[in-house]
Parts: structure tokens; sequence; C-alpha cells
């Protein structure tokens, strides 16, 4: 079949089918309808494919990220609860106690 059929079945211009064809663009949720119309399978299918196509392609570029670390991300969570601490929904003495264990200081008001 070639781009021409595929674009007229489809119901798209030939540039529109071509770009996809070439790996210029990604199947869009409309050409996944159309695609999942002419030639059997869902919609759903067709940007799963998509999707695990570009995942493929991200994965085998280089890109540098340094991985937080588990304590890191315990200390902010830590963080954020002494800083968004609001008086009277919990009891004083309790908060002030677990604020006190978890930062090394009071940190209220």
């Amino acid at each position: 079949m070639t781009v021409t059929e595929g674009a007229r079945i489809l119901g798209v211009t030939r540039q529109a089918l071509n770009t996809v064809v070439n790996e210029k663009a990604g199947i869009s949720p409309e050409m996944a309808v159309r695609l999942a119309k002419a030639f059997g399978r869902t919609a759903d299918a067709w940007l799963r494919m998509q999707v695990y196509y570009d995942l493929a392609q991200v994965r085998e570029s280089e890109i540098h990220v340094r991985r937080l670390l588990a304590f890191f991300v315990a200390a902010l969570m830590a963080q954020q609860a002494i800083t968004t601490y609001q008086p009277g929904k919990l009891g004083e003495k309790w908060a002030e106690k677990r604020c006190r264990r978890r930062s090394g200081h009071v940190a209220l008001r």
C-alpha cells in the first residue's frame, strides 16, 4: 500500500500520513481513531503503541539526572509537615514533641 492509498483510506492528506510514516510526527488521538476504524484494533491500542515507541526512543537517549536519596525525600516530607502545622488541629504538646523529634528543634509559628 502506498502512502497516497493509505491517506485516501484514512481520510487525511498524503502529507499528514507521510509525517507519521517517516517518524516526523506521532500518532495523534484523531489519527488513532482513524487507524482503528480503517485497520482494526482500538484507538487505545494505537496510542499505546505510540507511547511505547516514544518511551523506547527516550530511553535510548542520554538523560542525566541525579537520583534523589530516600532519606532526603523523608527529610523534605518532615520539613513540609513542620511548616504546614496549624494549631488546633493537633494537641500542642504532641505536635511540639513530634517536631522536636523530627528536626532537633521546635519550628512552630
